[in-house]
């Protein structure tokens, strides 16, 4: 957006909107000067600028933007922690469902459901792999 605040101009506008007042030397003389001539800061004397109006409207539309951004970062947080779930759930199935394998396979062969389960999982690992070359390759 036009008007757009680099993040020095940001910080010392936030400063302000607090309360405080900035000094235009260093760091902060480049920013503070900007602030001024854009009509968000007031020069108060020759060292120190204090928030304008127009300067505090800039801090509530800031607040707002961030709070987008924020809220933006918390819902998509939220989807990859649903979408974690339901790969969780989705794996525990496939656990259960292993294990019903690994103990028919023990019982129509005669071997131990752990050994069973080792057999199935190299065997289902062999075949997951050959079934993702297939998709990769088209």
């Amino acid at each position: 957006m036009a008007g757009e605040l680099t993040p020095d101009e940001e910080a010392c506008l936030l400063i302000m909107a607090e309360g405080g007042s900035i000094a235009p030397i260093a760091r902060w003389e480049k920013p503070v000067y900007e602030l001024a001539r854009r009509g968000l800061a007031t020069r108060k004397d020759a060292f120190n600028y204090i928030i304008s109006g127009a300067g505090r409207e800039r801090v509530a539309q800031l607040e707002k933007e961030h709070d987008a951004a924020l809220g933006g970062l918390i819902e998509r947080s939220n989807q990859i922690g649903a979408g974690q779930k339901s790969i969780r759930d989705f794996a525990e199935q496939i656990a259960q469902k292993l294990v019903q394998v690994a103990e028919a396979s023990a019982d129509a062969m005669g071997d131990a459901p752990s050994f069973a389960l080792e057999q199935w999982l190299r065997a289902i690992r062999d075949r997951a792999r050959e079934l993702l070359r297939e998709k990769n390759a088209r």
